[in-house]
Order: structure tokens, then C-alpha cells, then sequence
């Protein structure tokens, strides 16, 4: 098992995955920030010696990041099946560097791991047959409603005490497609800044509005 972390640049956990008792990654490529060109083409070149070397079955991805693109290509190029948690999640608004690593990813993956109905109906339209595609429920929530107790007790540091402080706000103003999600789990209303979402979930569910930026 192994954990590329493109925004790490220390072997040792976050202060946030010790909160949460998450191990050290087994592997951390180190990358840090950069151009999405950049950063991209550095993850592809770093993780593909991991992949030769400990050839795994299956290589499981989340999310949208470059480092999910990134580390989805190069398995797939090396012939290893992948796995994509939170699939099918669009925004239609392909000026948003994360709504091209979804569509990739999806487009790369083997099987499709997703959180909402709506994505089912996404990657069917795109061409993926409805066996590959495996509605598995939403992990962040589950994170949020395990570690919320935790979190609401906690002094004001860190991603638990960030969840503290959220599951007790009156309102939350945000782009993070994550952030509305947890509001919408936690029944909060939610501003999202932006002129779209990829997690239309949240347009029905919590009531969200959402705002141009700078108006």
C-alpha cells in the first residue's frame, strides 16, 4: 500500500491525519505545489518507478486533484486497473482544471466508485456500462459524522476543530465542493461562492445559493 501525497513535502503526517490516527503514507512523493502542467507531469514521473517496483492489482484514486489524474495515467499506461472513488461528480464547466481530472479519471478507470445518483446517470451518458459503476455512499460524510463528537469537543486547531466550529456555525460561505457537502450532511446553510457546482446534490438537498465571485 502506498500514498502519493503531491502537496507534502515531509515524510512525516500532518498534524490533521494525527488527529485522526492516520498513519505516515508508506510512500510520499514529495512533490509540493506548482503549474497543474508542473505538478502533473512531476507526479507521472515519480509515481510510475513505485508502480513498476511494487506492481500492484489495483491502484485506488479519490477526488479530483492532479495527483488522481496524475497517478491514473500512469497506471493505466503500465496496464493496472484502477479504481475511482467520488466518479461521475461534474460541474459542466470544463474552464475548472479539476472538472478536466474528473472526466480523465473517470475516462481511465476501471471502476467507478459513486456518491450520489446523479453520477450514475453522468457516467452512463459518457459511455460507461452500469456494471463498472458501483454506488458506495460518501466517505467524507462518513469521516464527518464519525469524528464530529470528537471535533465538537475540541479547541480550535486543526481539521477536527474545524468541523467543531462548522457543525455549530449559522450560515457558510464557500467554494470547497467538500465543505458544501458536509454542510449539506449537516443541514447548515451553505453560500456557495462560484457560478457552478460539481456536487449538484447540495443545489436540492441543503438549499444552497450560489454567487458569482466578486459580486
Amino acid at each position: 500500500m502506498f500514498t502519493p501525497a503531491s502537496t507534502m513535502t515531509k515524510s512525516s503526517p500532518t498534524f490533521s491525519s494525527r488527529q485522526m490516527g492516520i498513519p505516515s503514507p508508506h510512500v510520499n512523493l514529495e512533490v509540493g505545489s506548482g503549474s497543474h502542467a508542473s505538478q502533473t507531469a512531476e507526479i507521472l514521473k515519480r509515481i510510475e518507478p513505485v508502480l513498476v517496483e511494487r506492481k500492484p492489482d489495483l491502484v485506488l484514486v479519490v477526488g479530483d486533484a492532479n495527483s488522481t489524474i496524475a497517478v491514473s495515467l500512469a497506471a493505466a499506461k503500465l496496464g493496472i486497473r484502477v479504481a475511482h472513488v467520488e466518479a461521475g461528480l461534474r460541474s459542466f464547466d470544463r474552464t475548472m482544471p479539476k472538472e478536466i481530472n474528473r472526466i480523465l479519471t473517470d475516462a481511465l478507470a476501471d471502476y467507478l466508485f459513486v456518491t450520489e445518483e446523479g453520477a450514475i446517470e453522468h457516467l452512463m451518458k459518457e459511455g460507461r456500462p452500469r456494471s463498472g459503476i458501483f454506488m458506495v455512499g460518501n466517505v467524507m460524510i462518513d469521516s464527518l459524522l464519525h469524528f464530529l463528537p470528537i471535533a465538537q469537543q475540541s479547541p480550535p486547531v486543526g481539521y477536527l476543530d474545524f468541523l467543531g466550529l462548522l457543525s455549530k456555525a449559522k450560515l457558510v460561505l464557500t467554494d470547497s465542493g467538500g465543505i458544501q457537502e458536509e454542510t449539506t450532511a449537516l443541514g447548515i446553510p451553505c453560500l456557495t461562492l462560484g457560478e457552478n457546482t460539481e456536487r449538484p446534490i447540495t443545489n436540492w438537498a441543503a438549499k444552497p445559493r450560489r454567487f458569482r465571485p466578486g459580486i
